[in-house]
């Protein structure tokens, strides 16, 4: 490519070994084959995105010119999460890569679905504690709730219904803001009450 301006990319055998030639490019300042080569693996090797969702967003993630991808597998995970959500390859992704998930409109999944991986997550993070929340001590919820607490804000607690808030995260009420799990019981009791401080429901549910 240096000598020709051209790069054959029929020789490469699989994903990944474009993605690696595409951080080289990133590395060498390659800017016009760096676009290129990404546009190429969002177009042929959208298995290689889905099948290493977590993989793949670390590394665009470390390289900030790399926007087409990281722009497809972001959209990509929202229009179907279940290639993330609902396994455990979110167990591994790191809080930063979740939180961004977690603010996106767009993410097509039930509220309840994201507050359970959301939970599930925050578990993989303190594997000592146990999963049942009648016998954490205050350390444990403590610490909990020091992990998920940045996540909160991001949960639209409007979209999620009376019965599954008192399955599946009344259990958690530790790790509510006081205030919100006020609101939010007392929206069940008077529905006409107006919370605040909440996102607005995501484009999924008002479809």
């Amino acid at each position: 490519y240096l000598y020709c301006g051209q790069v054959d990319l029929s020789v490469e055998k699989n994903g990944l070994d474009v993605l690696k030639l595409l951080i080289s490019t990133d590395e060498f300042g390659l800017h016009t084959l760096n676009e290129h080569l990404q546009e190429f693996i969002v177009n042929n090797q959208k298995e290689l995105l889905q099948n290493d969702t977590v993989g793949i967003l670390e590394i665009i993630f470390q390289h900030e010119s790399l926007t087409t991808l990281r722009n497809y597998c972001i959209e990509t995970i929202c229009q179907e999460p279940n290639i993330l959500f609902g396994t455990d390859k979110i167990l591994k992704l790191p809080a930063e890569l979740l939180e961004l998930l977690l603010k996106r409109d767009d993410l097509a999944l039930k509220e309840i679905e994201i507050w359970n991986n959301l939970i599930k997550w925050t578990q993989s993070k303190h594997l000592t504690i146990d999963t049942d929340t009648s016998k954490w001590n205050r350390e444990d919820s403590t610490l909990m709730g020091e992990t998920i607490s940045r996540f909160i804000p991001l949960i639209r607690f409007q979209d999620i219904t009376s019965e599954d808030f008192s399955l599946n995260v009344l259990p958690y009420e530790d790790l509510l803001p006081k205030k919100l799990k006020h609101e939010i019981l007392n929206s069940y009791l008077n529905p006409s009450t107006k919370r605040i401080d909440l996102l607005p429901s995501r484009m999924a549910f008002n479809i």
